[in-house]
């Protein structure tokens, strides 16, 4: 595998370990609207994409409740797309208001995984709106001090 697809490989690694700790989080009681809204929509967002590389093409937004189990086998689908890549393909496809559009794989991966930290981070940031402070941290750094 190139060192650019795994870098992705692992950025996918960080990218299941947060959600999975937000998933936690909004199950135990704090899944208020829009918290729960905003975590689904990422794993809308990795199913569509993931349909697109695997050159399906959609007419309609999937429906996607993010278990435990859907969150894993989502991430697993995104580390198989990635394994052993030497090429990059561009995947071509097309959005929902019928445009064309096409990227290379490993731009469609860097943005789920920068997708996923964004919305976390806007997560957090309601929380904190609403005075709510036990939320999941889950920088990289963290990531890295607890999974080293």
């Amino acid at each position: 595998m190139s060192e650019r697809f795994q870098d992705l490989v692992d950025g996918f690694a960080f990218d299941l370990w947060a959600n999975l700790r937000w998933e936690a989080y909004l199950r135990n009681g704090n899944a208020r609207e829009p918290s729960r809204s905003i975590f689904r929509h990422l794993f809308v967002a990795q199913e569509v994409w993931n349909q697109r590389v695997l050159g399906n093409a959609l007419t309609d937004w999937p429906q996607v409740e993010p278990t435990v189990e859907r969150i894993q086998t989502l991430n697993q689908a995104w580390v198989e797309h990635l394994t052993h890549r030497q090429d990059d393909p561009i995947i071509h496809y097309h959005r929902f208001d019928g445009a064309p559009g096409h990227l290379h794989l490993s731009q469609i991966a860097r943005h789920i995984v920068d997708h996923g930290t964004y919305h976390r981070g806007e997560l957090r940031g309601l929380c904190r709106e609403r005075g709510v402070e036990d939320f999941p941290e889950t920088g990289l750094a963290l990531y890295y001090m607890t999974t080293a």
